[in-house]
């Protein structure tokens, strides 16, 4: 970008055709990924959420707020 790294999103899609294609998305995500062990978990933007960590690797940053 212009600015740094971080996309602008001005010229994102409405709510109203956004919602539903991050939902199919997410839908073909998990379809593909059943059986296989993979897990798909989403929440919703801007929400408090608690994550969790598996180290795997010699160095591990810690961000802080």
């Amino acid at each position: 970008t212009k600015k740094g790294r971080r996309p602008s999103f001005v010229d994102a899609a409405v709510p109203e055709v956004a919602i539903p294609l991050y939902d199919r998305f997410v839908a073909l995500i998990r379809e593909r990924g059943a059986g296989s062990g993979v897990q798909v978990a989403t929440g919703e933007f801007g929400a408090m959420m608690e994550v969790e960590l598996v180290n795997d690797g010699p160095v591990t940053l810690i961000l802080e707020k």
